[in-house]
């Protein structure tokens, strides 16, 4: 008698093994049913459901009346191995149909001894166990892998080897701004998201390289920064079948080195400044005290003071433009007029003119703004003369002029596609040889200031994410144009 415990013991078949009999005759159906019984699950009759089995023997009635079931039984288990062993009299395996081996997996003949066929069915038994097993441990996969890419924080995607999406997880759908699925079946080229590179998830010739270099996006106006690690996912034969990409979201990342870049190269400008620029002044007054101790003059006194005062007003400058241009975090409404009025007032101009054409709002560093307004205010005092106009109005967007020397500086809307608002006057204007370096620190025009005005005013621009362009107004002077403003 064979033990009832080994069988269970050798299959992960979590349980005793069910034997289902598909035999026509009645008297060996009983007398396989009495030889198995005391080890498996015995069950009679024409049920071939792959769910109530674990394995089929079968004799050669049945493999010819049923076969189209037991094909179609074998295809249904075709995740997992489901044995049907075959009962054939004295006849050979050679006179059996060839289509036969389509479904049966093991034969066993006429006069079957129980040795033998206990070992059969322990071997197609063991077999099938391992089929469940590969089974288990591939779908407790499948719902890890599903529970990861479903969870995952990062915006995930999973292409076809063309490129076209096939499944996104919800974080691709919240960071591209697209309804979830409605990207399968797209290509990154198709979807509504404007990108720097058209070929993001594009393989060429079968391969496909990760983008460890940030991609630019903009997605729903805001810019969006990512690097993205792809791997090939392989079929049986060896093949490529789908990508898969991570996209890792770097935009904090890069801002924050944009911005250690940019306040590195203050500091290397205030070093040079300091190292450069105070030392002719510094030289010029002890000349100075060294004329006034030998001459008594104090005249030469109040030129060393002179030459300390523009020594102040330098390193104020150079202070200045080192604070600035850290990054805005948090702009709040200020009113065009009312700030550009304020700026105004603050500034020596008894003879010079302010015309303000706008009432429009902008977000902004109210007190950077006002430092960027006084900056462009006292250039063009400063350069366009005791009687210069300085006129400040609103960018709305719109065809941009053809000839900028023919913009009405009185009725700017419409004048430029830009968005944000300017500043102009009807002075002498920027020496063409001077525009391309202009916003540069220590360059002037005129012979009094420290060249740091404008630097400053581009310093508290780049804070605010906005860009800065020297254009030539109306009547030949100067137009400062500061657009990639946002408004509240």
């Amino acid at each position: 008698m064979m033990s009832s415990t080994n069988a269970t013991e050798s299959t992960p078949l979590g349980g005793s093994p069910r034997v289902r009999l598909a035999v026509r005759h009645d008297r060996n159906r009983r007398m396989l049913a009495d030889r198995l019984s005391d080890r498996y699950d015995v069950a009679t009759g024409g049920d071939l459901s792959a769910g109530s089995l674990d394995l089929l023997v079968v004799d050669a009635h049945t493999l010819e009346r049923r076969f189209d079931d037991l094909a179609s039984l074998k295809e249904a288990g075709d995740a997992t191995f489901l044995p049907v062993l075959l009962l054939l009299g004295r006849r050979g395996p050679d006179r059996v149909p060839e289509k036969a081996w389509e479904v049966a997996d093991d034969v066993v003949h006429a006069p079957v001894r129980q040795g033998e066929l206990g070992t059969r069915i322990e071997n197609l038994l063991e077999r099938r166990g391992l089929s469940l097993q590969l089974k288990r441990e591939r779908d407790r996969s499948e719902r890890r892998f599903r529970a990861l890419f479903e969870s995952a924080p990062d915006p995930v995607v999973v292409t076809d080897r063309d490129g076209t999406i096939t499944e996104t997880n919800a974080a691709f759908a919240e960071t591209f701004d697209v309804p979830v699925g409605a990207a399968e079946g797209e290509t990154f080229r198709s979807l509504d998201v404007d990108c720097a590179d058209e070929d993001v998830l594009v393989p060429e010739n079968g391969e496909l390289d990760p983008l460890t270099e940030p991609v630019r996006w903009r997605v729903a106006g805001d810019e969006l920064v990512t690097e993205l690690n792809a791997a090939l996912v392989e079929g049986d034969d060896d093949t490529a079948t789908e990508w898969i990409g991570v996209f890792r979201d770097v935009t904090d990342l890069v801002e924050r080195e944009a911005e250690l870049e940019r306040q590195n190269d203050r500091l290397e400008t205030f070093a040079s400044t300091v190292a450069h620029d105070l030392k002719n002044p510094l030289g010029l007054v002890s000349g100075f005290l060294e004329l006034a101790e030998e001459t008594g003059s104090d005249e030469h006194l109040r030129d060393a003071a002179d030459e300390l005062d523009r020594m102040a007003a330098l390193i104020d400058d150079v202070l200045a433009l080192a604070r600035q241009g850290a990054t805005v975090e948090d702009p709040q409404p200020v009113d065009l007029r009312t700030a550009v009025e304020d700026a105004w007032r603050r500034i020596d101009t008894p003879h010079a003119r302010l015309d303000v054409n706008s009432t429009h709002a902008l977000l902004a560093d109210s007190r950077r703004f006002d430092e960027l307004l006084q900056n462009l205010l006292a250039n063009a005092v400063e350069h366009g003369g005791d009687d210069v106009t300085v006129t400040v109005g609103a960018l709305r967007g719109g065809p941009e002029a053809a000839d900028a020397t023919a913009r009405t500086d009185t009725s700017p809307a419409g004048a430029s596609t830009r968005t944000g608002f300017y500043v102009a006057d009807d002075g002498p204007g920027v020496p063409e040889s001077l525009r391309g370096e202009i916003f540069d620190a220590g360059v002037s025009t005129g012979e009094d200031g420290t060249g740091f005005g404008l630097a400053i005013v581009g310093e508290i621009a780049d804070g605010h994410g906005w860009d800065v362009h020297l254009e030539e107004s109306a009547s030949g002077g100067a137009r400062f144009e500061i657009t990639g403003v946002d408004e509240p």
